[in-house]
């Protein structure tokens, strides 16, 4: 293990086990901003909606059976990004005092193993299984190091998410704020079928508050071949709250050619309740409960 320790350590002084919790150099904690709603809609005629396209939908029935379907695959793609995140953050704080994942490096490369199920030392709230390799393609000095890594996920799951496949290629800076910025390329299952999820994101664990911030993310879904863009901005979920699948701010925008443009805005109660905002095409927002999609 002390040759494992000391080939991480050539990735980032931070890596090595519970450094990272004693005073490793990292980043500033995130301070989110609260989305507010669209603020361009068009009241002149006592309707709300978007100027010139009338009347905006004002309750879920409104909403078309495709687009019901994009609301759930958005919260989908935020549970997978979630997970990418924890399981890419063992990466930093595996070792000796820390069994899951347990970790093997062999030169550039480190496998982080979770095996059939084990609870992640630095995440509790998860349970992850399957594998996680990294190679590392380029260091860079300064204060907190970092590290150009390439990931692959091989069947990787955090229950109750759906296992992971894919790639990454980012930019993986330590201490006591993990921030992953680069590109992902991940597969997994919804509904019995195959989604791509593909973008440039910049993903943040704070290991401290147990927050995953989803500060930017821009890409796209692929289910299936229906292919619609995705936009997340600022979501942040707090592995603590009721339900910590569900942000508790930000906003996340999805639109299609079988679509119109939805955004979904989370506050501070949404973990509790269950409660988000919809916008659509930019109109007034109205209320949704998430169990209701």
């Amino acid at each position: 293990m002390r040759r494992y320790l000391r080939h991480f350590t050539t990735w980032c002084g931070c890596f090595a086990a519970l450094t990272l919790l004693a005073g490793c150099p990292g980043q500033a904690d995130l301070n989110p901003v609260t989305p507010t709603p669209p603020a361009d809609a068009d009241t002149s005629n006592g309707n709300v909606g978007i100027a010139g396209q009338g009347e905006s939908p004002t309750d879920v029935e409104s909403l078309t059976p495709a687009e019901i379907d994009a609301l759930r695959s958005v919260l989908q793609a935020t549970a997978q990004l979630t997970q990418a995140v924890i399981l890419a953050q063992a990466l930093a704080t595996g070792g000796e005092a820390s069994p899951c994942p347990a970790i093997t490096a062999t030169n550039s490369t480190v496998n982080a193993s979770f095996g059939a199920g084990c609870t992640v030392t630095t995440a509790p709230e998860f349970v992850c299984s399957g594998n996680l390799l990294a190679t590392r393609t380029n260091d860079f000095a300064g204060p907190p190091q970092r590290s150009q890594l390439s990931l692959t996920f091989q069947n990787a799951a955090c229950q109750p998410s759906s296992p992971l496949t894919g790639e990454a290629n980012i930019l993986f800076n330590g201490g006591s704020l993990i921030d992953l910025n680069g590109f992902w390329n991940l597969s997994y299952t919804q509904a019995g079928t195959t989604v791509n999820l593909a973008g440039n994101g910049d993903l943040q664990y704070d290991v401290t508050r147990r927050f995953v911030n989803l500060l930017s993310f821009n890409g796209q879904l692929n289910a299936g071949g229906t292919v619609r863009s995705l936009v997340l901005l600022g979501l942040v979920l707090s592995r603590t709250a009721q339900t910590p699948t569900i942000p508790q701010t930000g906003t996340a925008t999805v639109a299609g050619q079988d679509i119109r443009t939805l955004t979904l805005i989370f506050d501070a109660n949404s973990p509790t309740t269950s409660q988000i905002l919809i916008s659509v095409d930019n109109g007034a927002p109205f209320a949704v409960d998430i169990n209701n999609l």
